[in-house]
């Protein structure tokens, strides 16, 4: 015996003619696809790209590249970074390197070229092992520019997507920190006047 299917009460079933198709649509074929492919011989310089050992060339040169450039201090080490960075977009300490480039910038006092790296690190890397890192700096970048309710959505974010994390542990802490700032600032906690 066999169950019959359960149809929620809320649905209906609805019963839909056929299209009523016009004699001369339906008389119409479908158009031609060509088949026929050229065939040619292979670029000579595609194939020498081919034969290369997997890009282990690249990948050692962009490491190299990478340790001359934490290697550098102030602003050359930022740039160095930063450079690597648009050269190895896929490497996989390409997060870290243009967080550390937004460190250098922010040692070397320019914070809004430091707070543009670190939105960029969030942009482009989302799923890069630096996000609580840029999380968190993006919130002390909201938190310098006045933007409280920004810093607090950032740091909300770090502490729901990266629960456990150093970073996390310090955002609940200045979570907290604002959370009693904004207790005392509240009308209610104001005190009470009895004249103008």
């Amino acid at each position: 015996m066999s169950a019959a299917p359960v149809v929620p009460p809320d649905l209906q079933v609805v019963k839909l003619a056929p299209p009523r198709a016009s004699p001369a649509r339906s008389a119409r074929a479908a158009p031609p696809v060509p088949t026929a492919v050229r065939i040619a011989e292979p670029d000579p310089a595609r194939l020498d790209a081919l034969a290369l050992p997997g890009g282990r060339g690249i990948a050692a040169e962009a490491d190299g590249e990478l340790r001359a450039a934490r290697r550098k201090g102030g602003l050359d080490r930022a740039h160095a970074l930063e450079d690597f960075t648009a050269r190895y977009p896929r490497h996989p300490a390409a997060d870290n390197a243009l967080l550390e480039s937004a460190e250098a910038y922010a040692a070397a006092g320019r914070n809004e070229a430091a707070c543009a790296l670190v939105r960029r690190t969030a942009d482009e890397y989302p799923a890069g092992d630096a996000m609580s890192a840029a999380l968190e700096r993006l919130a002390a970048c909201a938190a310098r520019l006045g933007r409280a309710d920004e810093e607090r959505s950032l740091l909300r974010r770090l502490v729901d997507d990266y629960p456990g994390t150093p970073a996390a542990q310090r955002a609940g802490g200045r979570l907290g920190q604002l959370s009693a700032r904004a207790g005392d600032a509240s009308p209610a906690a104001a005190p009470t006047r009895s004249a103008p």
